[in-house]
């Protein structure tokens, strides 16, 4: 879930592109090439933490980009390590200056 549907605000479409960045950020830690489950990883624990935990645990990972760059490359499974620097990419537009959305962009629907 997106940080801010997490905290209780009112649902947009940028929840929806903040999804899929977590999307595949969870496919990159869990899963192989072949789309099978690695087993359990640290992130684990996030199935089970109330959302207002899990939305801190998620602005902590991605509001900095030297501590984001250090921690996926450590938790990207070896086969997507190429795509650490994508992912960053994306987690740059879904989260501007490195902190979530605190009002609407109406320049992201184009």
């Amino acid at each position: 879930m997106a940080i801010g549907v997490l905290l209780g605000k009112k649902h947009s479409f940028r929840h929806n592109l903040e999804l899929f960045f977590w999307v595949l950020f969870w496919i990159y830690v869990h899963y192989n090439r072949l789309g099978k489950d690695i087993g359990p990883t640290k992130f684990k624990c996030w199935n089970y933490k109330n959302t207002t935990k899990l939305a801190k645990l998620k602005l902590g990972l991605v509001n900095r980009e030297g501590h984001f760059l250090n921690y996926i490359a450590k938790a990207f499974i070896p086969y997507y390590q190429p795509l650490v620097l994508w992912v960053n990419k994306l987690r740059k537009v879904v989260f501007p200056i490195d902190r979530r959305w605190e009002k609407e962009d109406r320049g992201l629907y184009f």
